[in-house]
């Protein structure tokens, strides 16, 4: 967050550029030269704002965009060309089941990407209709990402794939309870302490 912050105040050089220009240059000639100064005020305006775009579509949003899709895919490639978005995409489109196998040896080898295993739950869900073996890998997933947020994500999902079933509510509940518990300051830690209430 901090990092974002700083990409940010530098970015915004150039706006600070043109007040320093309009306070230092401009405003003293408003009083003599109103005419000129507006017209010297609309100029750098113009000027400024092309920088400032510039900076933004070049530097600052592709930076910002590489952060979310590493942050989603834990890696700087696009969606299109990740081997496991592809082939997660394959076995849902053409309802493969037989290739979940291969989808979980991929998430295996890059284990701390959250996406994947979520990829994986959904996989085993949808296709192989197995919702123990789904909350059982959200949990596994849980236990191999970096970032709380992610990790109470993984786990509430896999509390609410297990009340799906009558014979696993207990064990939804006890992951509820731990998100809550474990993971307080979460939107999914938040969430799973009003159920557990309700």
């Amino acid at each position: 967050m901090i990092r974002r912050l700083c990409q940010l105040i530098v970015g915004l050089i150039p706006l600070y550029v043109f007040l320093g220009w309009a306070l230092f240059f401009v405003q003293p000639q408003l009083e003599k030269h109103t005419l000129r100064a507006l017209a010297m005020l609309l100029g750098g305006l113009a000027v400024m704002a092309i920088v400032q775009g510039v900076v933004f579509r070049r530097w600052l949003l592709p930076l910002w965009a590489q952060a979310i899709s590493e942050r989603l895919y834990a890696g700087s490639y696009l969606p299109q060309d990740d081997p496991i978005a592809s082939l997660a995409a394959t076995i849902f489109s053409q309802h493969r089941a037989d290739l979940i196998p291969e989808l979980e040896k991929l998430v295996l080898a890059d284990p701390s990407r959250t996406r994947a295993w979520f990829e994986l739950a959904r996989a085993l869900e949808m296709e192989a209709h197995d919702i123990p073996r789904a909350a059982h890998v959200l949990q596994r997933g849980a236990a191999s990402v970096r970032h709380d947020a992610d990790r109470a994500m993984l786990l509430w999902r896999a509390a609410t794939l297990l009340q799906k079933e009558e014979v696993h509510r207990k064990e939804a509940k006890d992951l509820l309870a731990r998100v809550a518990n474990e993971f307080p300051n979460t939107a999914y830690g938040h969430l799973a302490a009003t159920r557990r209430r309700s």
